[in-house]
């Protein structure tokens, strides 16, 4: 697994606020850093192949899980998290599919926002809509 960091986190919420829009005196910045804190040593910990075994599609659903639910930052949470389990799934060796649409994505993370699915459920939806690459 390729470890994750909390600035990397950060990094990725600014360039998307100065990208697609939003609050800019509030890209990059925090609202929740415990939230984030928890997920980046949840994943890296989990990642480490001793402490727990989870699946790459289940330490994705738990970073868009927990930036989209936590609140993590001041704006662009729903963003931040769908991009940054895409991108944790890309550093670990899957891609989504062809046919996954930017809508399909959309709904995920507002089914995130309004606590209709789980992070399981996520995972399963990662899983099944992704490949090797």
């Amino acid at each position: 697994m390729n470890p994750i960091s909390v600035q990397q986190i950060i990094n990725l919420n600014r360039e998307i606020i100065l990208r697609t829009g939003g609050f800019a005196r509030g890209a990059g910045r925090l609202q929740n850093k415990n939230s984030l804190e928890y997920v980046v040593a949840l994943v890296n910990s989990i990642g480490d192949g001793e402490t727990f075994c989870m699946s790459v599609h289940e330490m994705a659903a738990a970073l868009a899980f927990h930036i989209i639910s936590g609140h993590v930052f001041i704006d662009g949470n729903k963003r931040t998290g769908m991009i940054a389990a895409l991108w944790f799934l890309e550093r670990n060796g899957w891609s989504l599919s062809k046919n996954v649409k930017e809508n399909h994505l959309v709904q995920l993370a507002l089914d995130v926002a309004t606590n209709s699915i789980s992070k399981t459920e996520i995972a399963k939806w990662f899983e099944q809509n992704s490949f090797s690459i």
